[in-house]
């Protein structure tokens, strides 16, 4: 089979293939990004919304058996965004975190929050728990 004829043969089905897949994947892309612009409403009237008393995940890589203990164990958590969003949010779509792969012993170590898209973290109380080494 030449090639001109390979290329023409349905020429125009595959360029509507083609722009349909360069479609999809600009709107893949741009969906992976993280927004951190906020509508300029926010920042004159921000709605905040405070989740108290979220628990903190411990993240440590699977080999280090050593147990650590956390002191606070829960934070308070403001966050601001969307009035209509903030509505739905619950304290299940908010994680606080803190990493501990770097710790030797006693530390302060800073909590990490994630956030669906669309909101920022206004506060964290407190903003860092103090991390001990349990002796066994």
């Amino acid at each position: 089979m030449p090639y001109r004829e390979i290329i023409f043969n349905n020429f125009w089905l595959k360029i509507t293939a083609l722009l349909l897949a360069v479609l999809v994947w600009f709107t893949l892309h741009r969906s992976d990004r993280i927004d951190t612009d906020f509508p300029e409403e926010w920042t004159l009237n921000p709605r905040s919304r405070t989740l108290e008393k979220l628990h903190i995940t411990v993240m440590q890589p699977a080999t280090d058996l050593r147990r650590f203990e956390i002191n606070p164990k829960i934070v308070d958590i403001e966050v601001v965004g969307d009035e209509s969003q903030l509505q739905h949010l619950s304290a299940r779509d908010v994680q606080a975190s803190i990493d501990l792969s770097q710790v030797k012993s006693a530390h302060t170590v800073p909590v990490r929050v994630s956030l669906p898209r669309g909101f920022r973290v206004q506060r964290v109380d407190p903003a860092e728990v103090e991390v001990g080494l349990v002796k066994q």
